[in-house]
């Protein structure tokens, strides 16, 4: 491309009408895809990030994560180094002010039939020109696989093994009905339904990109329109070039723009009824595959490059389907079952998949990680509890010098014994120095038994029963029935705090073992075992600290849910707003 030749045309008219001409006059380019336009567009414009990203990275020192094309095409190293016109068409194409052409077509606004084949060839000639690139397909060994939660210790197991059969059973001997289900449903616009048709066609190929490029813009659009029709919103399903658009992902930033799952409606403060509509366990599936922050993210991977995707031109007919194409295979048929057309009994296979999704359960909610957190913590400090008991110390002035102290550590496990001298002052409080190491260790020690005596007691007064994995060791406790939108950020935080604590407990354990091994193999030196006497000295204050905290994180996640089993919908979203909902 003569970009030289090719800013003539932004003279003499505006941005949007030269790219159009632009486009015009590109020669055709053929890609080796058999894809609708839309599926096209969208995979070519997301091989262009990842190119435009690639080439981010050779031009700065600094490794942002998560740029996106936006960002990328508005930063100064791009200025300085892309052609201007090159820029300029870019920026035309793909920022809101302009065409904005990858979100109207990852979001699912636009069908096949309204994107023109010279954008598709203008795209295509930007990757092989901009970056030498005749085969846009070349294989990078790059990005994350679509089996990376395969085995996912937070999914369930009918999740991780029965849904993927199921997959493999609607796509082939039941292929029939599904495609029955999905020309006679109501959940899919007439304008999708051939896109809709053409994702599990690529299913039944065996290639899972080709129907997530396929499926997702389709899935995302069916449900804006759904939720246009319930809340009585239609304008929200257009898409306004003045306005952001209406999402499926992006809680962060909902009060920009109506996030299609949120509690409320952004326009009118009411709640939302899609929720109620969709029923609990697609939207879980759906909060799990697009909005849990640690969950499968699979818009965004898929949209900004982020996944492997050396396989997109490979079939695998027969082939294992990973857990992730499977929910969002299963999350679409089931919502084409509930809103079918016809009154039609479907096959055994369409019932097993559907009867799977709507007893699907949260998974990647903070909750459910910090559900693991207190159970990990638990395990830990028992592991602690048994080193304490392991270890014993003695210590004898000697007869010769009042000024130092005999000290003797023993631990039973091994057999190991350590004997040295150090001063008194190293090892016993004194009224002298109140802020040498065992006078602290003696006034935390004082604050931390008070504060977990006081809470204990206030745990086992407001808890009936008094449910608890560090008051009375339960096997269940209440933390375990958050809802699904309920105390994002509330349970972000706990997590954080809980990952510190486990950090910390990793590390005393280790510690320990380290300077005993020292001590046994008879390689430690005389910092070593002052070092060890000092662990020692604050492992039960450490214990007694780590307990306080996972009992207050472990009541603080139960008092959350009682609390806001109180406060109605619009109440708690402008609570999520208010900057001291985290102090609350």
């Amino acid at each position: 491309m003569d970009w030289v030749k090719a800013g003539v045309l932004f003279e003499k008219q505006d941005d949007i009408t030269a790219v159009k001409q632009l486009a015009l006059l590109c020669p055709q380019r053929h890609l080796p895809l058999v894809v609708d336009r839309s599926t096209q567009c969208a995979i070519i414009v997301t091989f262009l990030e990842r190119e435009l990203y690639t080439l981010y990275q050779s031009l700065t020192s600094s490794k942002k994560k998560n740029l996106i094309l936006r960002d990328l095409i508005s930063s100064p190293e791009f200025s300085h180094h892309l052609h201007p016109t090159l820029l300029k068409v870019l920026k035309t194409l793909f920022l809101p002010s302009g065409i904005n052409i990858r979100n109207l077509v990852w979001h699912g606004f636009i069908t096949s039939e309204e994107i023109p084949d010279t954008y598709l060839n203008l795209l295509t000639i930007l990757i092989q020109d901009t970056f030498h690139k005749p085969d846009i397909f070349v294989p990078t060994g790059t990005g994350v696989h679509l089996n990376a939660f395969n085995s996912h210790p937070n999914l369930p197991l009918e999740t991780k093994t029965i849904l993927p059969n199921l997959t493999f059973l609607c796509v082939s001997e039941s292929f029939s009905n599904t495609i029955h289900l999905l020309q006679t449903t109501k959940f899919i616009p007439d304008t999708h339904k051939n896109q809709a048709i053409a994702a599990f066609h690529h299913l039944q190929d065996g290639n899972s990109l080709l129907f997530l490029f396929s499926a997702l813009p389709t899935l995302e659009h069916s449900l804006r329109t759904l939720f246009a029709k319930v809340n009585n919103i239609p304008d929200i399903s257009i898409a306004h070039q003045d306005k952001y658009f209406s999402t499926l992902d992006g809680f962060g930033q909902r009060n920009l723009h109506q996030v299609l799952l949120d509690r409320v409606v952004l326009a009118t403060g009411e709640p939302n009824r899609l929720l109620e509509v969709l029923g609990d366990g697609v939207v879980s599936v759906l909060l799990d595959l697009f909005m849990m922050e640690r969950g499968f993210g699979v818009r965004g991977k898929l949209c900004h490059g982020e996944t492997f995707m050396d396989t997109i031109l490979e079939e695998k007919k027969g082939g294992e389907v990973d857990v992730m194409t499977a929910l969002v295979c299963w999350v679409f048929i089931m919502l084409c079952h509930k809103f079918n057309g016809r009154d039609e009994e479907p096959s055994d296979v369409i019932l097993k998949g559907v009867k799977v999704i709507e007893e699907y359960q949260l998974s990647f909610h903070p909750i459910s990680f910090l559900r693991k957190s207190l159970l990990d913590a638990s395990t830990s400090l028992k592991d602690l509890e048994a080193l304490q008991q392991d270890i014993q110390t003695e210590v004898n002035p000697l007869i010769s010098d009042d000024t130092q102290l005999k000290v003797t550590i023993q631990a039973k496990a091994t057999s190991t014994t350590v004997e040295y001298i150090d001063k008194s002052a190293r090892i016993l409080p004194s009224d002298n120095d109140l802020t040498s190491i065992p006078n602290l260790i003696s006034t935390l020690n004082h604050l931390v038994s008070q504060h977990h005596s006081t809470l204990v007691k206030h745990v086992i007064d407001t808890l009936s029963p008094p449910t608890s994995l560090f008051v009375n060791l339960s096997s269940v406790a209440p933390y375990l029935q958050f809802q699904s939108h309920d105390t994002l950020p509330y349970g972000t935080c706990l997590l954080s705090i809980m990952e510190t604590i486990l950090k910390a407990m990793k590390y005393m354990q280790e510690t320990l073992d380290l300077l005993l091994q020292k001590v046994a193999d008879r390689t430690a030196r005389s910092n070593h075992r002052r070092s060890l006497f000092v662990h020692i000295s604050i492992l039960p204050v450490f214990v007694k600290l780590v307990e306080y905290v996972t009992l207050w994180v472990e009541h603080g996640a139960t008092r959350r849910l009682k609390v806001q089993s109180r406060v109605n919908v619009l109440q708690q979203y402008k609570l999520c707003r208010s900057p001291n909902y985290l102090k609350s």
